[in-house]
């Protein structure tokens, strides 16, 4: 409809529009991102961290989700017995929001992933 451009690509929130195009269900290849409007980044804050993001990295958009996500990452590691005892794995990170959510009150955080866009941008 009226929220394409020229080549067709989606106009998203006046963020940009990309493509993953996928061979198999088992690989994938993410595509050109093209800004349509606006910055090249989106800038989300989320307990006191501020997270610059381009359209491939990952991040809980859902803000209010996120802070509760947040409270019960907290409550399952233990912090209230052991603060600053605790080591954290934060599996499939993507930018780390949850990790370095916590991390003030956690020893170590180490983060994983296995999408290097999710991370780098």
């Amino acid at each position: 409809k009226g929220n394409k451009n020229a080549s067709g690509a989606k106009r998203s929130a006046g963020f940009a529009a990309g493509g993953i195009a996928a061979d198999d269900e088992e690989s994938s290849e993410c595509g050109d991102v093209t800004v349509l409007h606006g910055a090249s980044t989106l800038r989300m804050k989320l307990r006191g961290l501020t997270f610059d993001l381009s359209p491939r990295s990952f991040f809980q958009t859902n803000s209010a989700q996120a802070e509760r996500l947040v409270d019960a990452v907290e409550a399952a590691c233990g912090f209230e017995e052991r603060e600053n005892e605790k080591v954290v794995l934060d599996l499939f990170c993507g930018v780390g929001a949850l990790g370095l959510s916590v991390a003030h009150r956690a020893k170590r955080v180490v983060g994983w992933e296995v999408v290097p866009e999710a991370v780098r941008d």
